[in-house]
């Protein structure tokens, strides 16, 4: 009755192979009951028997059905849970990136990598969450005064130090010019 294929599946790809089976065992039910149909009409009834339609569909929910129950329970149940964790995981992703663009200079600033860390796991589950929140960082330095100001302080600062370990022929701790130039340019966002 197509048992052994619905015990190979697992999840949704065992309830997509249940509701096939139902549909072309409905189909073939049906094309049997029209075939006899003389059956159902004359014999069944004298016998006290039940239209082969019902016995049909009896056969499937006690060969197929009553096999795998506790199978399709489990994975209706599983993959509502994944849907309701996912709608759940938009509404509080939505409600954060609300207070991004209050809070994201903030953790830049106090330099919260476990904070920054938790918002990139929390965003990437989401289909474009890390474009979200790209955004709303780009929005936040671009719109805020002082980024020019910033960028000029970092920028010079940093430029500062490679000339200082080129003229010392040796290398801070920060590493050598081209590190200190892309230390610059991660910081200022460019990357």
């Amino acid at each position: 009755m197509g048992l052994p294929s619905l015990g190979e599946k697992h999840d949704k790809f065992m309830l997509r192979e249940l509701v096939k089976r139902w549909s072309n065992h409905k189909v073939m039910v049906l094309r049997l009951s029209q075939f006899f149909h003389c059956l159902d009409i004359e014999f069944f009834p004298r016998r006290s028997l039940p239209p082969l339609n019902e016995v049909g569909l009896t056969c499937f929910w006690d060969r197929v059905y009553n096999e795998i129950n506790g199978k399709v329970r489990d994975a209706v149940i599983t993959l509502i849970d994944k849907e309701l964790q996912h709608e759940l995981l938009v509404v509080f992703a939505n409600q954060l990136l609300g207070k991004v663009h209050s809070e994201c200079c903030a953790l830049l600033k106090d330099d919260k990598v476990d904070d920054l860390s938790r918002m990139y796991r929390l965003y990437h589950k989401i289909p474009k969450g890390l474009e979200l929140i790209a955004n709303a960082f780009k929005q936040v330095w671009l719109s805020t005064s002082s980024f020019l100001q910033h960028v000029t302080n970092e920028g010079t600062g940093l430029v500062q130090q490679a000339e200082d370990a080129a003229s010392n022929q040796a290398t801070t701790s920060s590493g050598a010019p081209e590190q200190v130039s892309v230390q610059w340019a991660v910081s200022c966002g460019f990357f």
